[in-house]
């Protein structure tokens, strides 16, 4: 007798839909003689005894949090990061140096912040870092990356804290006094720009006022936007128009991001492909991002 096929071998080890008659039967005797058709079937119970094991333990918060995330914000422009354990001898139990005051009897140890913990994403393209102030509790997080893309004016978002922050041009995130998960139970989201433009080297507006100017910008990408200069006192507003970015839907729904020198970056979402930003400063490096 032929020895028993993968589909029906499985199919008696899972005791699904053959009978134990049936499979006495057919192949009772087959098994009693055939040594290889043993092996592959104890090595079949052994996989799915231990993937019953595994399927039946809870799923962690964090492993939720990670599908729930990449589920609902599937996008190459988002960067989840994981906590990242090590242990160094070297360093205090709240992962800082010890520092130790020269003038003291005592040497206490100065501990003015405290390192929260660590974290990655999986290609280890960005790493942060959050830190908190011991006098007043605020906590500041730091992104870190050989890519300037990847920490300067970006958008970062944890799960159950409330709002959207954006990072300084150093990759710094005032977070506040606010209570945060453990370490270990913490994930960060970082979204990074499906677009960007850089209107610091055109000089629109020189030493003498101008009419209402327009201009499209091509970047390395050929994505493609038009902005229109529109003077209002000493300042001025801006309008942005969607001309070519992949990322759009079909209505042009993205979000776009403006900073002006060391104006806060402002954030406004398009309606048709269009975005308006008032009270620009007309002094200072200009960068619009678009976000999807």
């Amino acid at each position: 007798m032929k020895c028993i096929n993968e589909i029906e071998l499985e199919l008696i080890v899972l005791e699904e839909k053959l009978g134990k008659k049936e499979v006495d039967s057919r192949f009772g005797e087959h098994l009693q003689k055939c040594v290889y058709c043993n092996e592959r079937a104890a090595q079949l119970k052994t996989f799915y005894g231990e993937f019953k094991k595994i399927s039946s333990e809870p799923v962690s918060l964090l492993e939720y949090r990670f599908i729930q995330d990449i589920a609902e914000n599937f996008s190459r422009w988002i960067h989840i990061a994981y906590p990242l354990s090590f242990k160094d001898t070297s360093q205090s139990s709240e992962g800082m140096p010890v520092v130790l005051a020269a003038a003291s009897k005592d040497e206490k140890k100065l501990t003015p912040f405290n390192n929260l913990g660590v974290l990655t994403t999986k290609d280890g393209e960005i790493l942060i870092r959050l830190i908190k102030t011991v006098k007043n509790g605020n906590i500041t997080l730091h992104l870190i990356s050989d890519h300037k893309q990847n920490y300067r004016n970006v958008l970062v978002t944890i799960p159950n804290v409330n709002g959207e922050f954006v990072s300084d041009d150093n990759g710094k995130v005032h977070l506040g006094n606010l209570s945060l998960p453990e370490t270990t139970n913490l994930l960060v989201k970082v979204q990074t720009p499906c677009a960007s433009f850089d209107l610091t080297p055109i000089d629109i507006w020189g030493t003498e006022e101008v009419a209402q100017t327009e201009i499209v910008l091509t970047n390395e990408r050929n994505d493609s936007i038009k902005v229109e200069f529109v003077p209002s006192d000493l300042n001025y507003a801006l309008k942005v128009h969607l001309l070519k970015i992949p990322s759009a839907d079909e209505n042009n729904h993205l979000r776009i991001m403006v900073t002006r020198g060391k104006q806060n970056p402002k954030i406004v979402e398009t309606k048709k492909g269009l975005a308006v930003f008032q009270g620009l400063k007309r002094n200072g490096e200009l960068i619009i991002k678009v976000f999807d």
